[in-house]
């Protein structure tokens, strides 16, 4: 009897505005998502962006590409590639993923992470990587091994080192030894 009742009424439903996030909270950006099979992207930056900073290949990728702002985010799936310091090929990589942050030059490797010096041939193991190309830094955390022609480094977790794995130290002794 109540449905009847209301069905009934006279009264105009008012519509309704949608719900806006709180003047605080910025709304999320919309965003055109991009699915690729397998390829490739080499990455520059540096001045006028002409130093290749990377190289990366995968099996399958998605790209976000946020429509305002223009801020691109991939996320691949089983990765190999290169870093380059001084347009030359220093070290490969490879892992299960892989994440780029394009704007902010910076390469994340995730399960099990592996890069090998061209030169030293040194290899390093871990978790996860996270490439910072502007500060010509890796770091890398869990369950860290490092085995190169000095010997082995396991156990650790967490080790910065240059991008040829030349220079291999905690956070706090790179800090204040290297920089």
């Amino acid at each position: 009897m109540l449905a009847v009742a209301a069905g009934c009424s006279s009264q105009k439903a008012e519509p309704v505005a949608p719900e806006k996030p709180p003047p605080d909270q910025k709304a999320e950006p919309e965003v055109q998502t991009i699915n690729l099979g397998v390829s490739s992207a080499d990455r520059f930056g540096g001045k006028e962006n002409q130093t290749r900073l990377w190289t990366v290949r995968w099996k399958s990728a998605v790209l976000d590409l946020a429509k305002e702002g223009g801020q691109l985010t991939g996320k691949m799936s089983d990765v190999t590639g290169d870093i380059f310091k001084a347009q030359k090929v220093v070290s490969t990589f490879q892992s299960d993923r892989s994440i780029v942050d394009k704007n902010n030059e910076i390469l994340v490797l995730e399960g099990r992470a592996k890069v090998i010096s061209k030169e030293t041939k040194t290899t390093m193991t871990c978790d996860r990587i996270r490439y910072e190309a502007a500060k010509e830094l890796i770091r890398a955390s869990g369950d860290v091994k490092v085995v190169g022609t000095s010997g082995t480094i396991s156990g650790l977790q967490e080790v910065w080192m240059t991008p040829d794995l030349k220079v291999i130290a905690t956070p706090d002794m790179f800090k204040r030894d290297v920089r």
